[in-house]
């Protein structure tokens, strides 16, 4: 690529790994029957929103920005989970950049303060139970490290930190570290905070059992405040930063992967990668990626949940939907479920933006139904053809006459097939009830109340039933 040649935008790459994340999720629950905490996100952008008016359909908006078309689904669930969902994380780091310039680095600048970045990092390795090993004793260690940090804390003025925190996967494993931007007030002795704070962090470090050396924290003033909220699309605030990790991670600086680069790896066949991205949810579950603490209240400002962009703002950085496309919710359910192979969710928002229709959109959806619809089918064909086998053997081990064998033959075909239509009636059954309009007609069917003034009518209570004569209807 030449140096004026643009990168081409990278329209489907957070759909497609949205498919990937929620086939490795429903693969790990289908192993070992435990969910991993924020594992909701499988559902994110394929449930409907339950503020939405729209129930029963499912939604794309197509909006034109710059000469370029967009899409992406209107009015449905985000699961919010900064640390393993693709859409979300996106979204929320594009959020916490335009609180770090609207809102923090202001108020940090009217206070007269000043903004540091403290990195804190330990040894790490990949043979090892990541949660219990590594995230565990880590963030025990910084709970340590900050209750004896006080009276240095003190020292330069420090009214608190905007923490992030950052889990790339390497050949040595999960490599969890924080990076604390610190408000302290200009003139502070810096140095001496950060010989201070080195010898803390290594005997916070060696007391939970981790190894760490003198590189294990780093302390600097020349960075780009919006560091802490990097993304993909943002790589200009890491060159603006004068340095990425501590010593830890410069030996296998380039060969560490995000957890979106995982979902990239494992979509093109990396069983490694999809392994390393369960283990480092399964590490990281219960974790913030950011936490401004009390230094917001310090500070006068609102915290980065509480804080809404100003409407005027907002509106014009996103793009208008000029179009809305309307399908049934159960379809668009069932084609992207997590059992679907191909990324359904990356096609089916192709389809409404290259073709900006519904008839496109419609074909597509129906494809990747059927596709997932036909497999469903043909578990459950083999499931009777197993149990017609075993019934059929039995059969015709038993020591009777060939005739009457035939004859049992044709009943237990009839049973089997009965039974095998019935399955596949009740899975469509299934299918048609994830629409909310069709499940409310069925339960109003189901309701046994009364209709045009009919009494209704009143059963009897435990009370009213004689010893001896419950089961008498005379």
């Amino acid at each position: 690529m030449s140096a004026t040649e643009k990168p081409k935008k990278k329209f489907n790459q957070n759909d497609i790994r949205m498919s990937v994340m929620s086939r490795l999720f429903v693969e790990h629950y289908k192993r070992t029957g435990i969910d991993i905490e924020g594992s909701s996100a499988l559902g994110c952008q394929r449930w409907k929103k339950y503020t939405a008016a729209n129930q029963a359909s499912a939604e794309i908006a197509v909006g034109f920005k710059n000469g370029s078309v967009t899409s992406k689904m209107h009015e449905h669930f985000m699961c919010n989970n900064y640390k393993f969902c693709p859409h979300c994380a996106r979204a929320g780091a594009a959020k916490m950049r335009d609180f770090i310039s609207d809102i923090f680095i202001l108020s940090v600048e009217q206070k007269k303060m000043g903004l540091a970045m403290m990195t804190l990092t330990a040894a790490h390795t990949r043979n090892c139970d990541w949660k219990l090993d590594i995230v565990d004793p880590f963030f025990k260690a910084v709970t340590i490290f900050h209750r004896r940090m006080g009276k240095a804390y003190k020292s330069i003025g420090c009214l608190g930190q905007f923490r992030a925190m950052e889990s790339p996967v390497g050949p040595n494993g999960l490599h969890i570290h924080l990076h604390d931007e610190l408000v302290y007030k200009p003139g502070a002795d810096l140095a001496k905070f950060e010989a201070t704070a080195r010898q803390k962090w290594m005997d916070a470090c060696k007391e939970v059992g981790l190894k760490c050396n003198t590189h294990g924290l780093h302390l600097t003033t020349d960075f780009e405040p919006h560091y802490i909220a990097k993304d993909e699309t943002k790589k200009e605030e890491s060159k603006k930063t004068a340095f990425e990790l501590a010593a830890f991670d410069t030996k296998t600086q380039g060969k560490n992967k995000t957890l979106f680069q995982l979902l990239d790896a494992a979509g093109r066949g990396d069983k490694q990668a999809g392994e390393d991205y369960i283990r480092a949810c399964i590490a990281l579950q219960g974790r913030a990626r950011w936490n401004i603490g009390q230094l917001a209240k310090k500070l006068g400002i609102p915290a980065p949940s509480q804080w809404r962009k100003s409407e005027g703002t907002a509106t014009a950085e996103k793009p208008t939907p000029q179009i809305i496309i309307e399908y049934p919710i159960e379809d668009h359910l069932v084609a992207t479920t997590p059992g679907q192979k191909r990324a359904s969710l990356a096609l089916l928002l192709r389809a409404a933006r290259q073709k900006q229709g519904l008839t496109s959109v419609e074909k597509m959806v129906k494809s990747l139904s059927n596709e997932i619809i036909n497999f469903q089918i043909q578990k459950i064909r083999q499931k009777y053809a197993k149990r017609l086998a075993k019934r059929l053997d039995k059969l015709w081990a038993e020591e009777i006459h060939e005739s009457v064998k035939h004859t049992i033959k044709n009943a237990i075909l009839a049973s089997e097939f009965k039974w095998m239509n019935a399955a596949i009636a009740e899975c469509q059954e299934r299918r048609q009830m994830l629409n909310p309009e069709y499940a409310k007609q069925q339960r109003e069917g189901w309701e046994p109340l009364p209709r045009d003034g009919a009494p209704c009518t009143v059963l009897p209570t435990t009370a009213d039933l004689v010893p001896g004569l419950e089961l008498d209807f005379s």
